[in-house]
């Protein structure tokens, strides 16, 4: 795989088999990321680090502990059931945030892209979150 703008090849781990191994990946486009974020929660490890409030390590040989906390602090929040996330930020499309979280009961992949603050992506997906489940209550029952 190469880093950068593109990635040209992108291997099963990212949910592409077969004949689209020559797919392209831009890793400022949505659809690219929502793909990573499904091929990652394939990994409870990865689901595990990546909602992690925050953890403690002892470093050795001095016993110290060395804090780490979660960039994104829905993880702690009683409002969201994350099940993977990662924040960050790249040239190509800013500060970023992809999630896969259930919202109104069902399993949801939120990617947002070039947010204009350090807290925007936090209150946009907030924002998402009550839309999504307004819009469920407000859905007739089937039947």
């Amino acid at each position: 795989m190469r880093v950068g703008r593109r990635v040209s090849v992108i291997g099963a781990a990212a949910g592409v088999t077969g004949g689209e191994q020559a797919a392209q990946f831009d890793p400022a486009h949505g659809t690219g990321l929502a793909r990573l974020v499904r091929a990652s929660a394939q990994y409870p490890l990865i689901r595990d680090f990546s909602t992690t409030p925050s953890h403690y390590v002892e470093v050795q040989p001095t016993g110290r502990l060395l804090g780490f906390n979660n960039s994104n602090r829905l993880v702690s929040s009683a409002d969201w059931d994350i099940q993977l996330q990662k924040t960050g930020y790249i040239r190509e499309a800013g500060r970023c945030l992809v999630m896969l979280a259930n919202v109104a009961s069902k399993p949801m992949i939120i990617v947002l892209l070039d947010s204009w603050g350090k807290m925007t992506r936090i209150g946009d997906a907030n924002r998402i979150k009550r839309w999504v489940e307004s819009a469920s209550l407000a859905r007739p029952a089937a039947g």
